[in-house]
């Protein structure tokens, strides 16, 4: 999910060819709350409660959206929130961006 209007977000990946990776999803245009929006984009691409979900976010909101959806939530301080407000809300993995994929890769594979 994204807080992202749908097309801006289909634009978004689209730019940078990702945009077959991603089959659905909730989005800002649709939902007022990042709890509905992350449940109802799982929801969307098929996910059902008991499977594995993870959040990958820059926002304190993504971080309690996905706690709320029993998410595990990684946080990434590439955002306009900072640091120290990113970990305040206790996400279950904090990286400072997603350019090390073997990381990022690592880190899901593990959670």
């Amino acid at each position: 999910g994204t807080g992202n209007p749908r097309r801006a977000a289909v634009l978004k990946l689209a730019s940078v060819g990702l945009d077959a990776y991603f089959t659905g999803g909730g989005f800002g245009d649709e939902h007022l709350d990042r709890v509905g929006l992350l449940r109802d984009g799982a929801r969307e691409i098929g996910w059902s409660e008991g499977q594995r979900l993870v959040v990958i976010g820059d926002t304190e909101h993504d971080i309690t959206g996905g706690k709320a959806v029993g998410a595990f939530v990684v946080a990434v301080a590439t955002g306009w929130t900072s640091l120290d407000d990113l970990v305040a809300h206790e996400p279950d993995a904090l990286l400072p961006n997603l350019s090390d994929l073997d990381q990022v890769i690592a880190l899901l594979l593990g959670s």
